[in-house]
């Protein structure tokens, strides 16, 4: 393949993410963490969860750096996001041909990562984890470059990346244990030991870790220090282990685990470092559910590795060369691609978004009552985002203690987990049912219910 024609379908396979990024991205309505994220950029308060986002401000300093010119919209809150989402499939295009050497696994890589659901679902939030993916894979890429060529910028590079996504988001860590795995392994084995270390490359990396555990360990020991002291750990572990194999798809992970294994055994370094980078974030985010907040996305990076050892399985069965064995190869990868874009139909008709309709419920509710509003809902960052000068929007939590008269709304989740025994004495005492928003019909279905309420 020339040069000019990996090009220019490197920029296809990212036009395609691209365009699927931006399609419809503010249609959606803002969810809570959107509005935290919204609520931070504006203000620069970071420490407000003491210190874990003022460790992380770089999705905040670019989203106020791009709101101080461009008007606040679901648009413009996401459109950081959907950048890096771009940016993420060129890294896994460049980061697939640098671990196996094959232009053509890094390209089927990008296109599986352009059209992978959850890829797209986190490029299309107002969060931190499309940065995260895109530098961290990039990060991975390198330093897995240094240890086959021994040139320092590569490792140097890797360093400047990883910075990148530590200042994105404390789960980048998960990727720095990955590479440190990978490590290792190289270390362990003696076949691969021969074949790659050197006593100069030993020096190197080293000094990476060295270097990068001295910045950020004081910051791993204050976030841990915080979580511990405030977050209650409140996702099973099991539902956070679903979540991530999920969403990088059953039948995908299934396979580029047992391809990885017989890669670590073998050994072959081609199959093991993806394998290291789709196995131990997933296992680090599940871990560390037992003790903390943590979440399927904090593995995001594993799709790397996954898209990688599915695309790399199918282009050397299609180039073993008989008929039925390029049957195969081009099997696998239609199979991936076809549970994935079957899967992005359903995030772009019946779930639109995944996320609860409250831009609809707010306005309607504004459209409803005389001004100035008083609202109380679920979501109070994201009405008050809404609501603005029209009005006064808290959270619902603060309406048992309200003790003026008059009329006011409440707006809730439809999950009982979401209202309290307190809020619920005030609803049933004090409101009537005005509407109700149905948010989709997926199997992520959050529906919002309005009161319309009056204290004499």
């Amino acid at each position: 393949m020339s040069s000019r024609t990996y090009w220019l379908l490197a920029l296809s396979v990212v036009g395609i993410g691209a365009a699927v990024r931006f399609f419809h991205l503010g249609d959606w309505s803002l969810w809570i963490d959107e509005g935290t994220t919204y609520a931070r950029a504006m203000s620069g308060v970071l420490n407000d969860q003491g210190p874990m986002y003022s460790t992380a401000p770089l999705n905040f300093m670019l989203t106020r750096m791009l709101l101080s010119v461009a008007p606040p919209s679901e648009f413009w809150l996401r459109f950081v996001p959907a950048v890096a989402g771009c940016l993420g499939v060129l890294a896994v295009i460049l980061v697939g041909r640098m671990i196996t050497g094959e232009a053509a696994v890094g390209l089927i890589g990008g296109w599986l990562v352009a059209i992978a659901p959850w890829h797209i679902l986190w490029s299309q939030n107002a969060r931190h984890f499309s940065l995260v993916f895109a530098a961290m894979t990039m990060a991975y890429g390198l330093y897995f470059r240094f240890w086959e060529t021994g040139r320092p910028r590569h490792l140097i590079a890797a360093a400047v990346m990883t910075g990148v996504g530590l200042m994105s988001h404390s789960s980048a860590a998960f990727v720095l244990v990955a590479m440190g795995v990978y490590g290792l392994w190289v270390l362990v084995l003696p076949k691969v030991r021969r074949e790659v270390v050197t006593p100069r490359k030993l020096v190197w990396v080293a000094a990476f870790f060295g270097v990068i555990l001295g910045l950020y360990l004081p910051i791993v020991v204050m976030v841990s220090q915080y979580l511990a002291e405030h977050k209650e750990a409140w996702n099973p572990p099991f539902n956070v282990a679903s979540s991530a194999v999920y969403y990088l798809g059953p039948a995908a992970v299934a396979f580029g685990c047992a391809m990885g294994l017989f890669g670590a055994v073998r050994p072959d370094r081609t199959l093991a470092a993806p394998f290291m980078l789709l196995a131990v974030p997933v296992l680090l985010a599940t871990t560390a559910a037992f003790f903390t907040i943590s979440s399927g996305v904090y593995a995001i990076s594993a799709l790397t590795g996954v898209v990688i050892l599915v695309a790399y399985a199918g282009v050397r069965t299609w180039e073993s060369g008989s008929r039925s064995f390029r049957a195969a190869g081009l099997g696998i990868i239609l199979a991936v691609s076809a549970d994935y874009l079957a899967r992005d139909f359903q995030y772009f008709s019946t779930e639109h978004g995944g996320r609860p309709p409250w831009r609809s419920a707010i306005h309607w509710t504004l459209a409803q009552s005389p001004q100035p509003i008083d609202l109380y809902a679920s979501a109070g960052i994201v009405a008050q985002y809404y609501v603005g000068k029209q009005g006064t929007a808290r959270w619902l939590g603060a309406l048992p203690s309200r003790t003026t008269s008059g009329r006011f709304w409440v707006l809730a989740l439809n999950d009982a987990t979401e209202v309290s025994p307190a809020v619920e004495g005030v609803i049933d005492r004090d409101c009537e049912l005005a509407k109700v928003f149905f948010a989709n019909t997926g199997p992520k279905r959050r529906d919002i219910v309005v009161y319309r309420c009056s204290v004499p």
